[in-house]
Formats: structure tokens, C-alpha cells, sequence
């Protein structure tokens, strides 16, 4: 669940994800969310399990190389497997829409006006990593652009598990430094 007190929230990037947003009907959000996260989430969570246990596996590397090259060859296999569930949800492998991005919401643009208050469901593909991220949020604002051909709609999430919270966060700054290193040089 996303943390109203989270001060990532006042970290926004302009980027280029693929992105699926699907207006949630009647029935449980929690449910679905659950449902949605299983089938996505386990790519997710191998990635960030592998990243905490970063610290271990650098120690292992400086006594044993080999047995850290081979735990990292495992790891890249197992990476695969977890991506390959993942990839029954259709979603694109290139980006799609160019997104204002944080930890906690989401600024896009539809072709459709959204009505305030509508919970959405968002799937999305990051990239270069291609990790893909599950979230349901609420509108917060659908304004018209350039003549009412297409809405600005801004989600605020409302269920999003720590991982991938933690992932749009380390994605966000990746996105932020990248376009740092291109004005300075």
C-alpha cells in the first residue's frame, strides 16, 4: 500500500514507459490487486531479494570468485524464469507513452476523459531494466489538451506493494541521473 507520509513522492521524471491503464468496475480492489500482483510481482521480488543480498555476494566474491561467478550465473537463470511469467501479461516491449513518473502517482495522456475518482488499474514496463510494475490508483485530475483530443489524467496510487514502490523509486533517480550526465556533458 503506498504510504501517504512518503516523501518519494516529490520526485517526478519525465519518461518513456509501456503502459496499460484499465478503469477498475465493480468487485473487490483488493482482490484484483492481489491477483494482478501474483502474476506479476515475482520478477520483482527476485530483484529485489537479489539486490538486498548484494552485500553478501560481494563478500563472497572477494574469498571465492568462482563460487560468486557461478551464484551469479544461477541468479541470471532464475531471473529468466521469473520474467518469462511475467511476460503473460501483454504489454509492450517498447514504450508506448511518455509518462511524468514517481514513486507514489502517475501523469499520462489518454484519448478518453477519465471521471475523478475512478480507481484504475496500471500495468507498466520500465525501461531499460523492461521490469515490469502493478498498481491500482484513483484519479485525481483529467484536464483536456490541445482542444479536447486528448486528457492529462494524474493517478495517485493507492495499492502498490514495497517492491515495486521501491523500484520506481531507484528508477526514478536512475532517469534523473541520466539526464543529468547528458547536461553536463
Amino acid at each position: 500500500m503506498a504510504n501517504s507520509n512518503n516523501k518519494r513522492s516529490y520526485f517526478r521524471v519525465n519518461d518513456k514507459v509501456a503502459l496499460k491503464v484499465h478503469a477498475i468496475e465493480d468487485g473487490s480492489i483488493n482482490d484484483l490487486y492481489e491477483k494482478r500482483k501474483r502474476e506479476i510481482g515475482v520478477a520483482n521480488r527476485f530483484l529485489h531479494d537479489r539486490e538486498t543480498k548484494r552485500p553478501s555476494l560481494l563478500s563472497i566474491e572477494k574469498r571465492f570468485p568462482e563460487v560468486a561467478s557461478y551464484i551469479e550465473y544461477l541468479e541470471d537463470k532464475i531471473q529468466t524464469l521469473a520474467n518469462q511469467s511475467s511476460e503473460q501479461i501483454q504489454l509492450p516491449q517498447t514504450p508506448t507513452h511518455e509518462v511524468s513518473l514517481s514513486a507514489t502517482g502517475l501523469c499520462y495522456n489518454a484519448s478518453q476523459p477519465v471521471a475523478l475518482d475512478t480507481p484504475v488499474e496500471i500495468t507498466m514496463r520500465l525501461f531499460p531494466s523492461r521490469m515490469m510494475v502493478y498498481v491500482v490508483g484513483q484519479v485525481t485530475r483529467c484536464t483536456p489538451v490541445a482542444g479536447g483530443q486528448s486528457f492529462d489524467v494524474a493517478v495517485k496510487y493507492t495499492h502498490i506493494h514495497e517492491e515495486d514502490e521501491d523500484l520506481l523509486f531507484k528508477h526514478v533517480n536512475y532517469v534523473q541521473m541520466d539526464s543529468l550526465k547528458v547536461v553536463v556533458n
